[in-house]
């Protein structure tokens, strides 16, 4: 079958290609996952698609951060990427379509105050507390950014 030299570098070739087209998805989400652990995220989940050659679905994007006294989770379900592949080439992504966006901030349980602590300071709601005002700018400030020309949230 495959009698000339050319034929046998030709579906080797071919194999490799298709090979590494199906462990991108997973070799991709592991390494956005442990660039988000060493920046700081905790209980990280990404898992991509396959690319086309103008999209890319990402299903889930689930992490959480620590801030201060309360905890921001964040999860990003049925993501799409649309691109054209030149401009992917230089980095560039032209639409982020975020169909279903979940933004939670919890707060941390606090130790329990020493008796030797002034009572009125004991029920003070202090810079910390979850109750003060959140811009979203805030929760937002330490996310990566990513260089798109549009962001669709619906």
């Amino acid at each position: 079958m495959l009698r000339y030299p050319y034929q046998r570098w030709g579906l080797l070739i071919i194999t490799a290609l298709v090979g590494l087209y199906l462990v991108l998805p997973l070799t991709v989400s592991l390494a956005v996952t442990q660039w988000l652990r060493h920046h700081g995220y905790q209980n990280v989940i990404v898992q991509l698609g396959y690319p086309g050659w103008r999209s890319l679905s990402i299903p889930v994007v689930s992490f959480q951060l620590e801030l201060d006294d309360e905890r921001l989770m964040i999860s990003l379900t049925d993501i799409t990427l649309r691109y054209r592949p030149a401009d992917l080439l230089r980095g560039q992504v032209d639409r982020v379509d975020l169909p279903y966006v979940a933004v939670q901030v919890l707060s941390n349980p606090q130790p329990a105050p020493d008796r030797g602590e002034r009572a009125g300071e004991a029920g003070h709601h202090g810079e910390g507390s979850p109750w003060n005002m959140v811009t979203a700018g805030d929760l937002l400030r330490r996310l990566p950014v990513l260089p798109f020309r549009e962001v669709r949230v619906e």
